[in-house]
């Protein structure tokens, strides 16, 4: 396969027509790290740098039947290279999974409830379940991820893949230490440059899964 390069710009061609131009692709010698998902730079006129992720869906068709390309624009918690580097590799290890399930006849999963409310349900069913100690923990970590779910496109419980956990704990671990959720901080809960500890991040991540699993 024949790939160009004008201006810094890799061209990546598929079936001899240029499928997507990226600015910044990461790419091996064997080729593409994350295949199926291209990263793209986009500078607009303000001089504001925006990254973006481009794929195409295999249960999201057009007009013609074929897959349609969809975006994800990565919120400011993904400002590395590393960052969005590991959520592209994790969409891309989700496509190819869901293809080998439209391959063996595994129809898509079901929407589910909007996370709002699963999260609301949850909290609820959990008293009588979970010590209190616990609920303050997961409905802290619950409450974070109300927050950051309509910037990372998370409408429901079900769009919470492996990609977008991955994102939603690099937003805990860059979150500073006693960061306050909605609102100024306190003095005495005042946020610092120290970022939180693994123990804690691990802690507000199980009950992420314990949400999804229930």
């Amino acid at each position: 396969m024949h790939r160009t390069k004008i201006g810094g710009v890799q061209d990546i061609p598929t079936g001899g027509m240029v499928l997507l131009r990226a600015a910044r692709v990461n790419l091996t010698r064997a080729g593409v790290r994350h295949p199926g998902v291209v990263l793209r730079k986009r500078v607009r006129p303000n001089g504001l740098v925006r990254y973006r992720a481009c794929w195409f869906d295999p249960d999201v068709l057009n007009g013609d039947g074929m897959p349609k390309e969809c975006t994800f624009t990565f919120p400011h918690t993904h400002g590395t290279s590393e960052a969005r580097k590991a959520w592209a590799v994790a969409k891309s290890r989700e496509l190819a999974h869901r293809k080998a399930d439209r391959a063996a006849g595994i129809a898509a999963p079901s929407p589910g409830e909007p996370i709002g409310a699963a999260i609301d349900d949850f909290l609820r069913n959990a008293e009588g379940r979970l010590s209190k100690r616990t609920r303050e923990v997961y409905a802290s970590a619950l409450g974070r991820l109300r927050d950051w779910a309509p910037g990372a496109q998370v409408a429901r419980a079900t769009d919470l893949t492996k990609a977008r956990l991955a994102a939603f704990k690099d937003h805990l671990v860059n979150l500073p230490r006693n960061a306050k959720r909605g609102g100024p901080v306190t003095r005495r809960g005042a946020a610092t440059r120290e970022l939180r500890s693994p123990v804690s991040v691990n802690t507000e991540m199980r009950g992420i899964k314990t949400l999804l699993n229930e």
